[in-house]
């Protein structure tokens, strides 16, 4: 290769393999895990690599598994514990965030 000469970049060498395979596999009908997917990015692409560069670097990979570790340990605690996954569905508590006569989340769906 000459000197000053440009090599042309290999467009698989820039795609973040695992993630993009991690996305690709999962099938999932949960529509409330989305939200956690879009705060965790906007969270780690918006923020930190613009204003902490430096954790950014160091700490996306890790900061991105936690969020979404942390999201799918309490769905899989929810489901247990509220849902009935193992056993009677227990009543949820009434609060100004779920929908005591329907869905938990609010999602439109025909009765």
């Amino acid at each position: 290769m000459l000197r000053g000469e440009v090599r042309p970049v290999d467009p698989h060498a820039q795609l973040p393999l695992p993630s993009f395979n991690a996305k690709l596999t999962r099938v999932t009908n949960l529509k409330d895990i989305y939200l956690t997917w879009i705060v965790s990015g906007l969270y780690v692409q918006f923020y930190l690599r613009n204003y902490r560069p430096r954790i950014f670097k160091d700490y996306s990979y890790l900061v991105t598994g936690a969020f979404d570790g942390a999201s799918l340990t309490v769905l899989f605690i929810l489901s247990f514990a509220v849902f009935g996954a193992g056993g009677p569905s227990r009543p949820f508590p009434s609060w100004w965030g779920n929908n005591v006569n329907g869905n938990y989340d609010w999602c439109p769906t025909s009765e």
